[in-house]
């Protein structure tokens, strides 16, 4: 408002000036002391040095308006972080070791007052996979923002291989590190830039593995392949999960980090997601730490951890958990676990079908009650069974 003010005034101010200059310039040319040429000359001049005065004061304004936004950009490069980079000794890409939490105690900068973790001691084996659940605002995905070291313990330490993971460089920490966000970011490029990102030196042959690995048999299908133009809006959230979990891939990590993978996807796509985690588990070199929701992600896992308001309240094989009486585990996935035992079993494909046929009543607005499912029985057409969901 202070600008439209500034401006509209000096505007103003102008143009009565030149009104003034027309009015009695011209009662001057009526009384023949001037000629009708020097009135005209004075205008121009007029405008000119007004038009020069008006350019100066928004110069000035925007100016001011870049030493407003520079002070913040200053600041900005000026912070010294509270982890430093380079700081602690290089971890060696062929060490690798278990994961442990002692006495780990944590809460956000920005709300010192509210405790994320409390007093956390857990135990993570290599090659073993983990599923961290509990409510939100549990503290579980600050699981893996402590071990991507964005932040460090208000008290207690998280050690690898027997080592404060603060002794290492964040550089060769990370790089022991694969992350799988909820959201991945892809970018306008190839699919080949996309799953190389972060991993410039992977050859073609490294992507073409890691896609295998993250079950990205769609790239296939694809006129160029690798070379296929997307965006962040071009595939669909499957497939942006299979590149995201491919790039994570690319870089050979020890430590696998899936954030919710599968929480946004419809029933297709999160079977295909899980068939790509399945394939990873399978690899017993590697560590994966699970955060999810989901009983088909969960149950993938060999140990399942619950955390509630900060702390580890129960831990333990899925089987067990799941059927054990009084488990805060079955309590928080009751109604998951109601529908799992209603559902028959099915094949895999049949699964797929399944999923897909819902999906596809699901987007053309249909209100159907049940889903039709056919299960192969390895006999002639007329031999197939129908089964009801």
């Amino acid at each position: 408002m202070a600008s439209g003010i500034f401006f509209g005034g000096t505007g103003l101010t102008g143009n009565l000036t030149m009104l003034c200059l027309l009015g009695y310039g011209g009662h001057l040319v009526s009384l023949g002391e001037i000629s009708v040429g020097s009135l005209t000359s004075l205008l121009i001049y007029t405008g000119y040095v007004g038009g020069s005065v008006s350019g100066l004061t928004g110069f000035f304004t925007g100016l001011m308006k870049g030493v407003g936004a520079g002070s913040r950009v200053f600041e900005l490069l000026d912070r010294v972080p509270a982890i430093k980079t380079d700081v602690g000794s290089v971890l060696p890409s062929s060490r690798n070791g278990d994961i442990v939490f002692e006495a780990v105690d944590f809460a956000y900068p920005s709300r010192k007052n509210a405790p994320v973790l409390q007093k956390v001691d857990l135990r993570i084996e290599q090659g073993t996979s983990v599923a961290i659940v509990g409510p939100s605002g549990s503290g579980k995905s600050s699981i893996h923002a402590l071990l991507l070291r964005y932040y460090d313990p208000e008290s207690g330490v998280v050690t690898f291989d027997g080592e404060d993971i603060r002794n290492f460089t964040t550089t060769s920490w990370r790089n022991k590190l694969g992350i799988v966000p909820q959201d991945p970011p892809l970018f306008t490029g190839t699919i080949a830039e996309n799953i190389s990102y972060g991993t410039p030196e992977a050859s073609e042959a490294d992507i073409l593995r890691a896609a295998k690995q993250a079950n990205c048999d769609f790239i296939f299908g694809l006129p160029e392949g690798l070379s296929t133009q997307i965006g962040k809006a071009s595939l669909s959230g499957g497939q942006k999960q299979r590149i995201s979990i491919a790039r994570a891939l690319l870089r050979n990590p020890s430590v696998l980090l899936l954030d919710e993978a599968t929480s946004a996807l419809d029933s297709a796509a999160e079977h295909q997601v899980n068939q790509a985690i399945s394939s990873i588990l399978a690899k017993s070199s590697i560590t994966v730490i699970l955060v999810a929701h989901r009983l088909s992600s969960i149950s993938q896992a060999e140990r399942v951890i619950v955390l509630e308001n900060g702390r580890v309240t129960e831990e333990g094989l899925y089987a067990d958990l799941s059927t054990r009486e009084n488990s805060r585990f079955r309590d928080l996935m009751a109604a998951q676990l109601a529908l799992e035992g209603r559902r028959p079993a099915v094949s895999s494909k049949a699964f797929l079908e399944s999923a897909l046929t819902e999906a596809e009543a699901e987007k053309e607005g249909t209100e159907e009650s049940t889903v039709s499912v056919e299960v192969p029985t390895g006999k002639p057409e007329k031999g197939r069974q129908t089964a009801s969901l």
